[in-house]
């Protein structure tokens, strides 16, 4: 028992080894495909909403918090009408969905994906 239970010295190897990588868009794209191939499109298409949020912000068009709502970006959002429009619309889905609790299907994850990538080459307005 006491081995189990004495204090044992952490090697440098083994803090390395646990600091993780910054999680940027790339991150939640693959996560969002992982996720598409599991069945889970719901949790999807919220990593593909924070791929496309840290996207907008390398782009000067919002700046990204994980504390914000996906409605404060839309806000907030330097975007055209027709890129505040298409923003606008994904956090609609992203509610009904995330949310609201409506099921999600492959098709609507697809479609999400693909307005988000016609979104993220917006330039950031004014």
């Amino acid at each position: 028992m006491w081995q189990a239970l004495r204090p044992r010295a952490v090697g440098e190897r083994e803090v390395i080894q646990k600091v993780q990588r910054p999680r940027d868009a790339a991150w939640h794209q693959e996560e969002a495909r992982r996720l598409v191939r599991d069945g889970r499109y719901t949790e999807a298409l919220a990593h593909r909403f924070t791929a496309l949020l840290l996207e907008l912000d390398a782009r000067k068009a919002l700046v990204f918090h994980a504390s914000k709502t996906p409605a404060e970006y839309v806000a907030e959002a330097r975007l055209d009408e027709d890129g505040r429009s298409a923003l606008t619309g994904l956090v609609g889905t992203l509610y009904r969905h995330l949310f609201g609790g409506a099921p999600c299907t492959l098709d609507e994850v697809q479609i999400f994906d693909r307005r988000a990538a016609e979104l993220a080459t917006y330039r950031a307005s004014g």
